[in-house]
């Protein structure tokens, strides 16, 4: 997939336990021009120290939630904008989740995702200008 003209690169980060959809969503990701952090577990992307415009979290981790990690980045400001990329079938975790970012399923193309991207991008620069750490912030 190629950058749209005058698209943003972004910094992004991936929280996936999977190997394989780790692998498969970073190249996404890279092939569409963005800069890619992946790691594996919650504690990985505690250990970064530098922040991403958008943060994509599986929601079901081994050493935690993509939900609560979620709310970690965006309370410290290490990500700007969060979407989920989950399979995860608890409704009560996918309506938390929802108030934070949008919620892609797993099992869909990556096509679905690289727009969750793009949207969060947009949610994060207009939180950005107003001071706000997310739009749907409020609404949790």
């Amino acid at each position: 997939m190629d950058v749209a003209a005058g698209a943003e690169n972004l910094h992004v980060l991936i929280v996936e336990d999977d190997p394989a959809i780790r692998r498969a969503v970073t190249r996404a990701l890279q092939r569409a021009g963005h800069e890619v952090v992946a790691v594996a577990r919650c504690g990985g992307a505690r250990g970064l120290g530098r922040a991403f415009d958008v943060a994509v979290l599986d929601l079901e981790l081994p050493d935690g939630t993509g939900v609560d990690m979620a709310g970690e980045l965006l309370g410290l400001g290490t990500a700007r904008g969060v979407v989920f990329f989950s399979g995860a079938a608890d409704p009560s975790l996918l309506v938390r989740a929802a108030q934070l970012g949008q919620v892609v399923p797993k099992g869909g193309d990556l096509g679905s995702l690289l727009q969750a991207v793009s949207a969060a991008r947009g949610e994060a620069a207009v939180a950005r200008r107003s001071g706000q750490l997310s739009p749907r912030l409020a609404h949790s």
